[in-house]
């Protein structure tokens, strides 16, 4: 019971360091850019845009992804937190002629930061539940790893992802949950999550689906003795139901307005797979390819993986351990194919953000399934270990700061400056000729 008790404290004194560093870096974000929707998105165009298309979902048609540009293709599960946050302070707002933009636009910031702090947290107890209570220091710096992204603006440049890989991480406790405890409830509530990490963009289509795949897979599996054709048949449509469902509550307009939900779709795939310089598919898959090598953490969790699968076949571990291993490796593969197909026109390493849940899938399962070896089961391997994940968290920790440290002084730069002369010297009867292409003497 003491034993039990001690573990319990340093579990909740590392959330605690957790939420310490993490606040400490990223809470202050919420606090700057948020005099006006228009130096918003001066300063940073998507983030801008998207803070707009949260706060449009309160105009009429209410809670209508199209009524703003970024909600009209993708974020909806991110926006719709959000919303669903906001909605008491906007209520607020309204009744006692409050104005409120200013305040909802840090609203929006300080959702931002709750998503990207939950998900530091989750994945904590994503390594508690693979690693074990043995291993909560390794399990510490392996989260403070994910908070010292490689994407240093993953967690203050407003964007989806961090949404998508929330319910990624999520959606993996629950698949563990259901495949030690059998208990449908976590069944659901992994498929549930894996809907959401697409809903909150659509690169998360690959990962959630091969996972699900996954999931129900696992179902089946643990229900072989009622299996049938038409077992299976009601089963799926039970899924896809549920799918659509999810769907229908986070973008209701998407039903109510297919052909433009099918058309925007549409278009903005056609605009990313259309290739620049003639740019064939083998020639955009060496560019992702290399793209994705070019930073050693990813290629050498790419390499663990590979040595992983090789353990848990030598070492006969669980079905479990053997599929999802390979499964980690194929989300990989198919995302880089999927990506030289759908996206020859911006080819960007933040994309991966997409899949930066997996690598932590990666380096869990090595550790897990190596650490049953005695020789690898030590303390002085595991600080080993410690040395190497501090290594490439620190490593990323310069960039990290420079880019919050130039946030900081936005005042300084030419987005703020031009808002305030044209705020101090233009008035609301005034119009400006801007083209986004020509740059405008300052």
């Amino acid at each position: 019971m003491i034993k039990h008790f001690n573990i319990n404290k340093f579990y909740t004194t590392y959330k605690f360091l957790i939420f310490l560093i993490f606040s400490t870096l990223f809470l202050p974000q919420t606090f700057i850019l948020n005099e006006d929707f228009n130096l918003a998105s001066a300063y940073e165009v998507d983030p801008g845009s998207i803070i707009y298309s949260i706060n449009s979902l309160f105009h009429f048609p209410y809670y209508n992804m199209f009524n703003g540009y970024h909600t009209t293709y993708y974020g909806w599960t991110y926006a719709v937190l959000t919303f669903l946050f906001l909605l008491p302070f906007k209520l607020i707002f309204y009744f006692f002629e409050i104005e409120s933009n200013p305040s909802t636009i840090f609203l929006i910031r300080f959702v931002f930061y709750l998503i990207g702090l939950f998900s530091a947290l989750i994945l904590f107890r994503l390594c508690r539940k693979v690693l074990g209570n043995e291993n909560l220091l390794l399990s510490l710096f392996i989260v403070l790893l994910y908070i010292f992204s490689p994407f240093t603006n993953l967690f203050y440049f407003i964007h989806p992802e961090t949404t998508g890989i929330l319910f990624t991480f999520l959606g993996a406790i629950y698949l563990l949950d259901y495949e030690k405890k059998y208990q449908k409830k976590f069944y659901y509530r992994s498929l549930v999550c894996f809907v959401l990490a697409t809903l909150a963009k659509q690169q998360f289509i690959i990962s959630s689906f091969i996972l699900t795949i996954f999931l129900i897979f696992l179902f089946f599996n643990k229900n072989k003795i009622s299996f049938s054709v038409s077992y299976f048949i009601k089963e799926m449509m039970k899924v896809f139901l549920l799918s659509l469902f999810i769907l229908f509550l986070v973008h209701p307009y998407a039903f109510f307005m297919p052909f433009k939900f099918l058309f925007s779709q549409g278009g903005l795939a056609l605009s990313f797979s259309a290739a620049k310089n003639n740019l064939t598919f083998f020639d955009a898959f060496v560019l992702w390819l290399n793209l994705y090598k070019s930073h050693a953490l990813f290629l050498y969790l790419i390499i663990l993986n590979l040595l992983n699968i090789i353990f848990v076949f030598l070492k006969q571990q669980t079905f479990f351990d053997k599929i999802f291993n390979i499964i980690c490796l194929i989300i990989i593969l198919f995302s880089i194919l999927i990506f030289s197909i759908g996206n020859k026109a911006n080819i960007n390493f933040n994309y991966f953000q997409a899949i930066y849940a997996i690598i932590f899938f990666q380096l869990l399962f090595f550790l897990k399934n190596i650490f049953h070896y005695k020789f690898f089961n030590r303390i002085q391997f595991k600080l080993l270990i410690i040395i190497l994940l501090s290594f490439f968290s620190f490593k990323n920790l310069n960039p990290l700061l420079t880019g919050l440290g130039e946030r900081f002084s936005y005042k300084e730069r030419l987005a703020y400056k031009s808002y305030e002369y044209f705020r101090e010297n233009l008035s609301s009867n005034d119009k400006i000729a801007h083209d986004h292409h020509v740059a405008i003497p300052f």
